[in-house]
Parts: C-alpha cells; sequence; structure tokens
C-alpha cells in the first residue's frame, strides 16, 4: 500500500512500482461513500 500511495501522491513516472499497482487494482474508490 505504501507503493500505491507513493505512485498516487508523487504522480505518475516517480515510483514505477507503484505506476504498475494503480493499473493493476480495480477503482473500488469509484463507487464508494467517499465520492
Amino acid at each position: 500500500h505504501v507503493l500505491l500511495g507513493h505512485s498516487l501522491a508523487a504522480g505518475e513516472g516517480v515510483n514505477p512500482l507503484g505506476d504498475e499497482l494503480v493499473e493493476l487494482i480495480e477503482p473500488w474508490w469509484s463507487a464508494g461513500p467517499c465520492v
């Protein structure tokens, strides 16, 4: 979760492993209560 959070905060291209995780996870947040 650290790599994912860093990638989301820093932006694409800074953290290649985090960028890969962003592509792999489902957008679970899009239908949740935080929208």
